[in-house]
């Protein structure tokens, strides 16, 4: 008897890209890997994932399940961040959760030669632009 490994056939053009390799696959993913190489990593091109995802829509979707458990580690680590006094992972999470409420402009002008003036709007706003509640001062005009 052969110890070899026998070719995929003709009829079965995904052979390489079996049950368990697609299972380690789609882990990889779950657990941050990028696609590419983590199609490496189990050993298949990224094309033949390409063709299979195109040849098993199902399959996509099981790697943007899978690629969004690893978002969500992050989402929840920047989280934990920022409300553990993490400013700029503060900064991150509401400007993305709120992008109306807070988001970051600045105002940066620069004089040119000639005489010419360049102005970058940039500034931040953020709660401080809200209005001030009942009974409260409101903040300084800028």
């Amino acid at each position: 008897m052969s110890t070899r490994k026998s070719r995929p056939k003709a009829n079965e053009p995904f052979a390489k890209f079996g049950t368990i390799k697609r299972e380690k696959y789609l882990q990889r993913l779950a657990e941050g890997g990028r696609r590419y190489a983590t199609a490496k990593e189990v050993g298949v091109s990224a094309e033949l994932v390409r063709l299979y995802r195109k040849a098993f829509p199902e399959f996509s979707v099981a790697e943007e399940q899978a690629e969004m458990q690893a978002n969500e580690q992050v989402e929840d680590a920047l989280f934990q961040a920022a409300i553990s006094g993490n400013v700029t992972a503060a900064q991150v999470w509401l400007y993305n959760r709120d992008p109306q409420r807070w988001k970051d402009q600045r105002n940066n002008k620069h004089e040119l030669s000639g005489g010419i003036r360049l102005e970058i709007v940039e500034e931040i706003v953020d709660a401080a632009n809200r209005p001030a509640a009942p009974g409260a001062a409101a903040l300084p005009a800028q």
